[in-house]
C-alpha cells in the first residue's frame, strides 16, 4: 500500500498532487524517464522523496504506543478557568464600550466643523 493517495493529475503539465497524512498536499512535477512517466515503486520512491521520512517513521512510532506518554500527559497543568463576568461586569464593560463610541463620534464632529466643542468632555474646576 502506498504510503501516499494522488489527489490529481494535470496532464497538460506532467504534475500529480499528492497527499501524505501529516503534511500539506503537495503538487510534484513529475520527471521523464525515456519519454515516460514513472510508476510502481519508482513513482513511489521518487514521491516520498519529498517528504522527511524520519517524519513518517515517528508517527508510525507512536501510532504503536510510547511506553511513558502518561509520564509526559501526567505533566501537564490544566488552565486557570476564565473568570465568570456577572451580569454588572458585562453591563459596565459595554456601557465603557458606548462611551468610547461616543467620544470617537463626537471628536470626528468637532474635527470637521460640526460641533464646537467635544461635549464628552467633562470640566474640572478647581476649589
Amino acid at each position: 500500500m502506498r504510503p501516499y493517495k494522488v489527489l490529481s493529475f494535470d496532464e497538460a503539465v506532467g504534475q500529480i498532487t499528492v497527499s501524505v497524512d501529516g503534511f500539506n498536499p503537495m503538487a510534484i512535477d513529475l520527471p521523464l524517464i525515456d519519454g515516460a512517466y514513472p510508476v510502481g515503486t519508482e513513482l513511489d520512491t521518487y514521491v516520498m522523496g519529498f517528504f522527511p521520512s524520519y517524519v513518517l517513521d515517528r508517527k508510525a512510532q507512536i501510532a504503536q504506543g510510547v511506553a511513558n506518554a502518561a509520564e509526559i500527559a501526567a505533566l501537564v497543568e490544566a488552565p486557570d478557568p476564565s473568570p465568570q463576568l456577572t451580569p454588572e461586569d458585562l453591563a459596565n464593560q459595554q456601557m465603557w464600550a458606548q462611551v468610547a463610541f461616543e467620544k470617537q463620534v463626537a471628536a470626528a464632529l468637532v474635527k470637521f466643523g460640526v460641533l464646537q466643542s467635544d461635549p464628552t468632555a467633562i470640566g474640572v474646576t478647581q476649589l
